[in-house]
């Protein structure tokens, strides 16, 4: 009897097959890797923003502000907004007075990554009388923090 001899072309098939599939399987893998590195780069500009959005309007609600002469202008409804800045910190804080008398919105920005995109936190403030001087000093307004403007006019927040 004579023995048949193999010659390995259906076991070489199939060790191809198995690493093509295994090397589609490593490429999908990288490419979702990627994306998600990508994702949490992003995530992380943002959040870098937010916080130092939220650093600026808490060093705005605890700023000096010449309050007493913002509320004497004139018209009211037409105000800019007055703003300060820190330079080593990077913060900038910003108040307007609101229609209401005694009550301002402060708000507190950084810029987005190297884009040109603003994260704008408000803070709703109102004045508060230091005993024995003539200072007044900020009080943030219980619930008063939002991350969009809370005056009905949009314009009212715009700079």
């Amino acid at each position: 009897m004579k023995r048949p001899y193999q010659k390995g072309t259906g076991t070489l098939i199939s060790v191809l097959i198995i690493f093509t599939m295994g090397l589609l399987l490593l490429t999908a893998l990288q490419r979702e890797l990627e994306g998600a590195f990508n994702i949490s780069g992003q995530e992380r500009f943002y959040l870098k923003a937010y916080n130092q959005a939220a650093s600026s309007l808490s060093w705005g609600v605890s700023k000096q502000w010449p309050l007493r002469s913002l509320s004497q202008r004139t018209s009211r409804r037409h105000q800019g907004w007055y703003c300060q800045t820190e330079q080593i910190n990077q913060l900038k804080s910003c108040i307007k007075p609101m229609l209401e008398i005694g009550i301002f919105l402060i708000k507190g920005e950084s810029i987005l990554g190297n884009r040109s995109e603003k994260i704008i936190l408000y803070q709703s403030a109102q004045t508060n009388e230091m005993p024995n001087t003539t200072e007044q000093k900020l009080v943030p307004v219980t619930g008063g923090w939002l991350d969009f403007c809370p005056v009905k006019n949009e314009k009212f927040c715009l700079d």
